[in-house]
């Protein structure tokens, strides 16, 4: 893997790793056994999940002002011991619900703009699809048959939405 083949470049050396959730993978793990890390979690990664609605505490103020909580605990995650820690931000929680609102927003907008009516079912989909968000879909769609022509329905999934909200303002990263 290209994990492999830049530890190699260092092996003589102890470095720390420091990298985002893109690469978390078994077989970049099993390379970077021996060395220190430093990486993301995403907030669904199960062993993160009890962290996200536990009860934080202070932890610092940032250059911002802002008050930073967190809470952490012992896993293992890949197969390595390791810490989680989830912190907490106010003011990114409240950036970030904002940035959903406009989302739904802007996807209901456009879910007015379009024809609900479509030939084939493999064309609903695709407009769905070219509409909701890629990340952050708070929408379920559902498609049913009218005689030969496919009628979409959207609306909002509270499930979703309240996922959502309980991530909003945390980060999760883990190290060793």
């Amino acid at each position: 893997s290209d994990v492999r083949k830049k530890i190699k470049l260092y092996d003589k050396e102890k470095i720390t790793l420091v990298f985002d959730k893109g690469n978390n993978s078994e077989d970049n793990f099993k390379a970077i056994r021996g060395h220190y890390f430093v990486g993301a979690l995403t907030k669904n990664k199960e062993e993160a999940q009890d962290l996200i609605g536990a009860k934080n505490k202070f932890c610092y103020t940032n250059n911002n002002g802002n008050d930073i909580y967190s809470v952490s605990k012992e896993a293992e995650v890949y197969g390595i011991k390791c810490k989680i820690v989830v912190s907490y931000n106010k003011e990114l929680e409240k950036k970030q619900l904002h940035g959903l609102e406009e989302k739904i927003a802007k996807t209901q907008l456009k879910f007015q703009e379009i024809d609900h009516l479509f030939k084939s079912e493999k064309t609903a989909i695709n407009a769905m699809n070219s509409i909701l968000p890629k990340k952050q879909n708070a929408f379920e769609y559902e498609i049913k048959k009218e005689g030969k022509k496919f009628r979409v329905g959207l609306k909002l999934s509270t499930e979703k939405l309240s996922e959502y909200r309980k991530c909003s303002g945390k980060n999760v990263i883990f190290t060793n």
